[in-house]
């Protein structure tokens, strides 16, 4: 009361002197009422003309504003209707520097059991700590849930149903594009290769002319406008990589870009080949080329991982053995992605479904059936799943299904 000062947690309150009056009245007796006629003798002179009714309830809503309480939401002053107000929270005597300062305060006039504000603290229920409490509660909950809904044992992915595109007799062979509506396929006819496409709800493909003798293609672009080719001329492993426009237009070559397995990144802007043993990396026109990684044996069907940071790819081990490897785009991390399934190693020629979660591969399991397989990403956690069985026995060319997307 010697300063007029109103402080919570140590920062002064903006009170008005009035409101602060009728703070102290309420402290004089806690828990008991004070009238509104006793607040109105106490803030203006019987000489005073005010309108008395209006200045009061102004007087208390400013108190309440500084208390940082509502009539409706009392904390600690309760309204008794029409009759007054009392402070309705216990008060506690701070032992603290203040009540020695309020004790070489003349009292005269005073009851003795009166408090300076500054020297009350107020045992009421902190807000604060509630509006804290209950987000963190439900975010406890909200996360509880999460690891439950991770955790849970998933069925395993399963081959729903099978339907045949084609039915022309002509050979087909690995590694099927789509734009979504229609497959782009590569048909033999004798020693050459050409270029044909199919509706995805099946009929009879039609053939898409290009310069090429004999055409091989490894990507489709992220706009679906171009197609990722190479001209393969005699028996040579490694060919120029062109663009190949779907609707029209000329094809162009990729900067003396030679290799296979081409492929472009996620976000188009990349482009990943094999030469040889070496794997490259270069711009998605390919310019500024480096190489990446050298694999011991062969190198073949690169794909980049959804977020871009990483390539996965078939190595070609001792004889007919294969297995699938990563390796960061920094050459970093380079390894095998599996630990053998049954016997020796013959994995290849994965691909990640659209949404990331299932990495697909084929692992042959004998010269005339190949099983597909589900390698389920999440977390870093890898979970093997044989998702479907594909038995090529009845095929004609069971060596050209292998590694075909269907």
């Amino acid at each position: 009361m010697h300063t007029g000062e109103l402080r919570q947690r140590g920062q002064k309150v903006k009170l008005q002197e009035q409101s602060l009056q009728v703070l102290a009245a309420l402290l004089e007796r806690p828990g008991e009422l004070v009238t509104r006629e006793e607040l109105r003798r106490k803030l203006w002179p019987v000489d005073t003309f005010v309108d008395f009714e209006h200045s009061l309830n102004a007087a208390i809503k400013r108190l309440r504003d500084a208390l940082g309480e509502s009539a409706e939401t009392p904390i600690f002053i309760g309204t008794l209707a029409r009759r007054g107000y009392r402070f309705i929270v216990p008060i506690v005597q701070d032992e603290g520097p203040q009540c020695e300062a309020q004790q070489r305060v003349p009292t005269s006039g005073l009851v003795p059991a009166v408090l300076a504000p500054s020297a009350v603290k107020v045992a009421a229920p902190d807000r604060n700590l509630w509006k804290a409490t209950i987000p963190a509660g439900a975010l406890v909950i909200v996360l509880v849930g999460i690891f439950v809904w991770i955790g849970r044992p998933l069925p395993p992915p399963k081959v729903l149903n099978t339907t045949q595109i084609t039915h022309d007799g002509v050979p087909k062979q690995s590694g099927i594009l789509t734009d979504g509506s229609r497959l782009f396929i590569i048909e033999t006819n004798g020693a050459r290769t050409f270029l044909a496409q199919a509706s995805v709800t099946g009929g009879d493909t039609s053939f898409i002319p290009t310069p090429f003798t004999n055409i091989a293609v490894s990507d489709i672009s992220r706009d679906h406008s171009h197609l990722l080719a190479a001209n393969f001329v005699g028996t040579e492993s490694e060919s120029q990589l062109w663009t190949l426009p779907i609707a029209a237009g000329t094809p162009r070559e990729l900067s003396d870009l030679v290799g296979h397995s081409g492929v472009w990144s996620p976000d188009g802007r990349q482009l990943a080949l094999a030469k040889g043993s070496d794997i490259y990396i270069a711009n998605a026109d390919g310019t500024n080329a480096r190489k990446l990684v050298t694999v011991s044996g062969a190198a073949y069907w690169i794909r980049f991982s959804p977020d871009g940071s990483r390539l996965r790819f078939t190595r070609g081990l001792q004889g007919t053995s294969s297995a699938i490897w990563e390796v960061r785009l920094d050459g970093t991390d380079f390894h095998p992605v599996l630990k053998g399934l049954n016997g020796p190693p013959s994995e290849c020629c994965g691909v990640w479904s659209a949404d990331g979660r299932y990495y697909l591969f084929v692992n042959n399991t004998s010269d005339l059936r190949r099983d597909i397989w589900a390698l389920r990403e999440s977390g870093g956690i890898l979970r093997q799943t044989v998702v479907g069985t594909v038995s090529t026995d009845n095929w004609p060319d069971a060596s050209g299904f292998s590694c075909a997307r269907c």
